[in-house]
């Protein structure tokens, strides 16, 4: 892998009590073996937002700067 395109292919479940006041953040790090791994991008959104499909979120940086090219595709699935 280049890093250009990972893929982790990876499921997470959790429970919502508080819809309204909760968000969901999405972080992205470079994992390094001998030192601290380092935020390449992340993304926060309220629960309330979120849709069902397919969506490609876009990333920013440490300074709440979108990156032009840089964004996660996921797959959310809402259970009531």
């Amino acid at each position: 892998n280049n890093g250009l395109t990972p893929m982790w292919r990876k499921t997470l479940t959790f429970t919502v009590l508080n819809p309204e006041c909760a968000i969901i953040r999405f972080v992205v790090l470079d994992e390094d073996m001998f030192v601290e791994h380092n935020q390449i991008g992340q993304a926060t959104y309220p629960v309330t937002c979120i849709r069902e499909g397919y969506r490609s979120i876009p990333l920013k940086n440490a300074y709440s700067e979108e990156f032009e090219i840089s964004s996660l595709l996921v797959h959310m699935k809402i259970k009531e």
